[in-house]
C-alpha cells in the first residue's frame, strides 16, 4: 500500500506516462446505490490487480448544476440528463506499452463483461502530455476517499467549432490554467487536455461504446476550491471565451475514490471502501501494517496482477521473441 503526502501527490501523478479518461453512464435499471457500490466494491477491486496501472481513481459525479454558471452569456452550461455521464475512471499508466496492451482486445474481455453490470455506455480518451497534468495540490491524499467538506467540480469543455485544437489548449493552459493556479482559493487544480474519441469494436455484452461527435468533450478540468468560494468568479464572459469554448458543464464531485496509486493498491483498492473505512473508525493500524497486508494478499501490496504469473510472463516473452525475430531479419 502506497503511502504519499499533499506535496508529493501532483509528482508522483505527473509521473504517468499515458493518462486516460473512461466517461461513465449508469444502467438505467439499477440504482444510484448499486452502481456506486459495484463499481467502487467488486470492479474496483478486481482493476487494482491489472498490470501497469500507476494510479487508478473513481469520481463519482452528482448532475450538473446549470444554476452555477446560468450567467455565461452564449455558453452551453446544461444538458439532457441522459447526455451527463455518472462517474469517470481517471487512469494513469506506467508505461506506453502496458497502456497499448490493455486495450487489446484479450486483455478487454474481462473488463467489458463485469462492467455489463453497472454501467450502459462508456468511452476512453487519452489525454495529450505534457500539458495534462496537476498544476496544484494542496491537499488531496491518496488514502482519503469519499465525500469531501468543500466544493470539488469536473469542469467538462467543447471547443469553439472554428478554433483548432492547438488554439483550443493554449487558451485554457495559458489564459485559465496559469491564473487559477495562484488564486488562494484553489486547492486542486488538474487539467486534462483530451485526444480525438474513436469509438471501439463492438462487444459482445450489450455495453454501447458510441458517443455522437457533437456531444463529445475536449477538455476536463478537476477543481478543487475552499468552503467559501465561488465558483463563478473563476470565469469571465469575454469574445475570446465564446470563440474558443462553446460549452462548459459543471458538474459537482460527489464521492472520488482512489484504488491504485504509485503503482500499488490502496487500503480501499485492496479491501474495498467499507472495509477500509471500519479499519479506519476502528483505529485498527494493525490491519494496515506491512506484515498483515502481505500476508493476506502476496505480491498484490507491491502492485500485484490481474494476470496471472505464467501468462504475464508468456506476454512478454512474445514480445521479446517478435522483437529478436524482426532484428534478425531486417
Amino acid at each position: 500500500m502506497m503511502h504519499a503526502n499533499n506535496s508529493s501527490v501532483a509528482k508522483t501523478e505527473n509521473k504517468a506516462k499515458v493518462v486516460a479518461t473512461f466517461f461513465c453512464w449508469q444502467r438505467n435499471d439499477i440504482s444510484k446505490d448499486l452502481f456506486t457500490r459495484y463499481w467502487r466494491d467488486v470492479h474496483a477491486i478486481w482493476a487494482a490487480r491489472t498490470p501497469g496501472f500507476y494510479q487508478y481513481r473513481q469520481l463519482h459525479l452528482d448532475p450538473v448544476d446549470p444554476t452555477l454558471l446560468s450567467d455565461l452569456a452564449g455558453i452551453e452550461t446544461d444538458l439532457p440528463k441522459a447526455d451527463q455521464p455518472d462517474g469517470m475512471a481517471h487512469i494513469f499508466y506506467s508505461s506506453t506499452f502496458m497502456a497499448n496492451l490493455l486495450r487489446k482486445p484479450f486483455a478487454l474481455k474481462q473488463a467489458t463483461e463485469d462492467e455489463a453490470y453497472f454501467v450502459s455506455c462508456n468511452t476512453y480518451q487519452r489525454s495529450a502530455l505534457p500539458l495534462s497534468r496537476t498544476y496544484l495540490d494542496k491537499v488531496s491524499h491518496p488514502d482519503s476517499n469519499g465525500s469531501a467538506p468543500y466544493p470539488r467540480y469536473v469542469l467538462a469543455f467543447k471547443k469553439g467549432k472554428a478554433v483548432t485544437e492547438k488554439a483550443f489548449w493554449d487558451y485554457l493552459t495559458q489564459q485559465w490554467i496559469e491564473p487559477w493556479r495562484k488564486r488562494d482559493d484553489v486547492q486542486r487544480l488538474r487539467l486534462e487536455l483530451l485526444e480525438s474519441y474513436v469509438a471501439p469494436p463492438a462487444t459482445p455484452n450489450g455495453t454501447d461504446h458510441h458517443w455522437d461527435e457533437d456531444k463529445q468533450y475536449h477538455a476536463w478540468i478537476e477543481l478543487w476550491l475552499t468552503a467559501d468560494a465561488d465558483l463563478y468568479s473563476f470565469f469571465h464572459n469575454s469574445d475570446a471565451f465564446k470563440q474558443h469554448i462553446s460549452a462548459v458543464h459543471a458538474y459537482p464531485i460527489r464521492e472520488i475514490y482512489t484504488i491504485v496509486f504509485g503503482g500499488r493498491p490502496t487500503l480501499v483498492g485492496l479491501r474495498g471502501y467499507q472495509a477500509a473505512q471500519t479499519i479506519e473508525e476502528a483505529g485498527a493500524a494493525f490491519q494496515k501494517s506491512k506484515a498483515v497486508l502481505k500476508f493476506t494478499y502476496g505480491p498484490t501490496v507491491h502492485g500485484g496482477r490481474l494476470i496471472s504469473p505464467s501468462v504475464y510472463v508468456g506476454l512478454i516473452s512474445a514480445v521479446i521473441i517478435g522483437i529478436l525475430l524482426f532484428l534478425q531479419l531486417s
